[in-house]
């Protein structure tokens, strides 16, 4: 797409290859398991029960919540099997595929307590990481560019994220 005014055009296109936010730094953890996929983040535990098992862990995680895929014609994720339940209400191409969340010291660095109002918000920053997840893998990234009325390049290859 190209927008020009005042002087300026405005460039936007898909980003092939826009960068997996998995690896941007994160202060949560993302945990998948599935056998054709290398999902999430660096996965220490070879199944979800060994992950449950963890008691350290366990005690030190301040908010979780589920992650769920649909496989079928490329992957999708959400927070919710609603979405997927509606698509495919027998569960033959979607399921749980892991989980994230955050734990206590985080939540601290990043809401400064561990209040019911730090919680609600480390949940929806959970389900909000699971979306942004999930726009990466349907490539929702653009990149844009915008050029001065001479063909200069002022910015070059920013990456913005778009919800549909």
């Amino acid at each position: 797409m190209i927008i020009k005014a005042k002087g300026l055009t405005l460039n936007i296109e898909p980003d092939e290859y826009p960068p997996n936010p998995r690896e941007q730094g994160s202060l949560d953890t993302m945990l998948c398991w599935h056998r054709q996929y290398d999902l999430g983040d660096k996965n220490p535990y070879a199944a979800l029960e060994d992950f449950d098992a963890d008691k350290e862990l366990q005690d030190s995680i301040f908010a979780q919540q589920s992650v769920y895929m649909l496989d079928h014609s490329g992957l999708a994720f959400s927070a919710s099997p609603a979405q997927f339940r509606a698509i495919d209400p027998q569960g033959y191409d979607w399921g749980t595929v892991g989980v994230i969340y955050i734990t206590k010291d985080n939540a601290i660095k990043i809401y400064g307590d561990l209040s019911e109002q730090s919680k609600q918000k480390a949940e929806q920053g959970l389900v909000d990481e699971i979306e942004e997840y999930d726009r990466f893998h349907n490539t929702q990234y653009y990149s844009y560019s915008v050029e001065d009325g001479e063909g200069s390049n002022l910015i070059i290859a920013a990456v913005i994220t778009v919800a549909i």
